[in-house]
């Protein structure tokens, strides 16, 4: 298998949470709505980071590409904006795709205006170039190995001249030393009660990637020097709250930070 075209297993048939299986009926959009708006702040958190986006970026007609995507619902309020023409939607779930249409449609959001594609953070071909590039969501999905394509993937799908503001990761986050310590904790808990499942890690790296789902758990220097290698500056911008309004916790505060980030491209 080129190990360029793997995908995490989690995304392979996936089985899709009750709240993102939105269908035509009015009630599984209100799932959706409930979790996004209510659950989580992952609405709040995304409209406030696309439009600081926006007003960095004064153009209209603007074509965006929306990285692992999802569902679809960030495409969609991004191609109600007044001044996006057109999103692409990059997603490799094929069950999370399959819902697209229902969102679009629920969101009433114009025939046209968002195409959904299949790709991974490291193959994707695009129908045309982009003015930026969001991953909501998405970064932390990405194996450490797949980072630097998935750069290189974003540079040949950008339009040129080099414009401000290019790149928007938003609704991630980056975990604190508490973070490490707790899953060292767990780490020895688990080795002594002898449940060899649960480890994937070990010792030397608490912090690997989840095998099934990819899930990564970055610090704030890791994410730093992941943007300076490729090239990019980048404007961090802390979330104050936690991403979860339901039984979030003091102690999940301190282990997690939730931000955005607007990169711009470093030129000579």
């Amino acid at each position: 298998m080129d190990k360029n075209n793997i995908l995490a297993e989690r995304f392979i048939d996936e089985k899709i949470a009750n709240h993102w299986n939105v269908g035509e009926s009015l009630e599984s959009f209100n799932l959706l709505l409930n979790h996004i708006e209510n659950n989580t702040n992952f609405k709040f958190y995304f409209e406030e980071a696309f439009n600081q986006l926006m007003i960095d970026r004064k153009e209209s007609d603007m074509v965006v590409l929306d990285i692992g995507g999802g569902v679809g619902w960030t495409s969609a309020l991004m191609a109600k904006h007044p001044r996006v023409k057109k999103v692409i939607l990059l997603e490799p779930s094929s069950s999370r795709r399959s819902i697209n249409k229902h969102i679009l449609k629920h969101f009433k959001v114009p025939e046209g205006k968002v195409e959904s594609i299949n790709g991974t953070f490291q193959d994707f071909k695009l129908s045309e170039k982009v003015d930026v590039v969001v991953l909501c969501a998405s970064i932390h999905h990405c194996f450490d190995e797949f980072i630097p394509i998935l750069f290189d993937n974003i540079e040949r799908s950008l339009k040129e001249p080099i414009g401000k503001s290019r790149i928007l990761i938003t609704n991630d986050h980056v975990v604190t030393p508490l973070w490490t310590l707790k899953r060292f904790a767990g780490y020895i808990k688990n080795s002594i009660l002898g449940r060899r499942k649960t480890l994937w890690n070990s010792l030397g790296n608490l912090r690997a990637p989840h095998p099934y789902s990819s899930e990564h758990w970055r610090t704030r220097k890791e994410l730093d020097e992941i943007i300076e290698k490729a090239s990019y500056t980048h404007r961090f911008f802390k979330i104050q709250q936690s991403a979860l309004t339901e039984n979030k916790t003091y102690l999940h505060k301190l282990q997690f930070v939730y931000y955005y980030s607007l990169l711009d491209r470093i030129t000579d």
